[in-house]
């Protein structure tokens, strides 16, 4: 169904030795509307010179890229690592330009500095000792985040994207929105699939761990481990419980290099119905214990089939 959405337009600037990071700050983003952008009304748009820019004549090509994509940008995402970029006539480079001015008028800006190893013959030295430069320069005007791998730099950037994004003005779009209630919550799942649904939905980031090594794994969500002894029984029950889940799309997939499931605004829902479900049941109980004696206590797993059928 048709939904309204806030869109933020979020500008990826960086030098030209930093083409892996930006492809990955860009797939964050988008990763970040595949989650979030129905239940939040919120959705990002990532912009960079190298996809968004059209030719345009009549002033220098920075400021034509500024009037183009930056100046209408609300969050931007700056990149270096060995280089600083090429001088645009008013700064020492077209990323630098663009980030001062996105600072000057007062948005939020994300700044990163890679420290991956590179051949000592590969460096432009006058181009290093410029970035070291601006980054000391940056360090004590903000805060700045070094990573030492576009592995790390995902999944900080991925952090740190979902931290701005639960500040003003992000959380002002959405602050009355409610979860719907589902129309029918009786799902078709096992008592395994609803136990791992649930402790999803108390995780702090609403994920989903799964990691495979030489002779196990691991699957783990809200600080708690599934796989606990690493059998293959147990394995097949969890990653089992995990496929239902993902099937009926109450979590999603959201990364490559690594397994990590997000739950979905129909998973939160169907959720919040089981407890909600079970803790009726559980004033029902308290209830019977005046009852003969004899009456037992229904299991867990008895308690949430009985919440869903």
């Amino acid at each position: 169904m048709p939904y309204t959405a806030t869109v933020y337009k979020v500008f990826i600037a960086s030098p030209v030795d930093l083409n892996e990071e930006r492809a990955i700050a860009r797939q964050v983003i988008l990763n970040w509307n595949n989650v979030h952008a129905e239940s939040r009304q919120i959705i990002l748009f990532p912009i960079g010179w190298e996809q968004n820019a059209h030719p345009a004549m009549g002033d220098r090509p920075q400021a034509i890229l500024n009037q183009q994509l930056l100046d209408s940008a609300d969050v931007l995402v700056g990149i270096f690592w060995t280089r600083v970029g090429t001088p645009t006539g008013t700064s020492i480079s077209g990323s630098v330009e663009e980030i001062e001015r996105h600072i000057e008028a007062r948005k939020n800006a994300l700044l990163y500095f890679s420290r991956r190893p590179i051949e000592p013959g590969l460096v432009d030295r006058d181009q290093f000792e410029a970035v070291q430069q601006l980054k000391r320069g940056y360090q004590s005007r903000g805060l700045t985040h070094d990573f030492h791998s576009p592995d790390q730099f995902r999944q900080d950037f991925q952090n740190h994207l979902a931290m701005l994004l639960n500040e003003e003005p992000y959380t002002e779009t959405n602050q009355s929105f409610q979860y719907p209630e589902p129309q029918d919550p009786r799902v078709d799942l096992t008592d395994d699939a609803k136990e791992l649904l649930l402790e999803c939905s108390k995780d702090r980031s609403g994920q989903i761990t799964k990691l495979g090594y030489m002779g196990g794994g691991t699957l783990s969500t809200n600080d708690r481990e599934f796989l606990t002894d690493n059998q293959p029984r147990t394995t097949a029950r969890w990653e089992g419980a995990l496929r239902e889940l993902e099937t009926l799309d109450l979590v999603q997939h959201v990364s490559y290099d690594s397994d990590f499931y997000q739950i979905t605004r129909k998973g939160y829902a169907l959720a919040d119905a089981l407890i909600g479900n079970h803790s009726i049941d559980k004033k029902q109980d308290i209830n019977r214990s005046s009852s003969p004696a004899g009456t037992r206590t229904p299991s867990f797993a008895s308690l949430l089939s009985h919440a869903v059928h």
